[in-house]
């Protein structure tokens, strides 16, 4: 039987991983390691077809487009919470 270790996707693995343990260690407060990824991640479709850079674009664009719409519902709703939480004013 042939291994599988070693095999050319092992690379952008660990390409990716060292990007995940980066992005962590910057979500936690922590400096980034300075090690760049050894390869570049490449990818894929379900199908295995490679995506193309501009429909990464689109699909980033897409999610930023959708987070930007909740965070505006959530301030929205935000401000209507401190709002009703003020104090009233008497005699108004």
């Amino acid at each position: 039987m042939a291994s599988t270790r070693g095999s050319r996707s092992e690379p952008e693995h660990q390409a990716v991983l060292s990007n995940l343990y980066d992005l962590q260690a910057r979500l936690r407060g922590d400096p980034a390691s300075l090690v760049p990824p050894r390869g570049r991640a490449r990818v894929e479709r379900l199908d295995g077809a490679p995506v193309r850079p501009d429909e990464l674009v689109r699909a980033a664009e897409a999610r930023v487009i959708a987070l930007r719409a909740r965070l505006d519902q959530l301030e929205s709703e935000l401000q209507s919470i401190t709002a009703s939480l003020r104090p009233r004013e008497r005699g108004a």
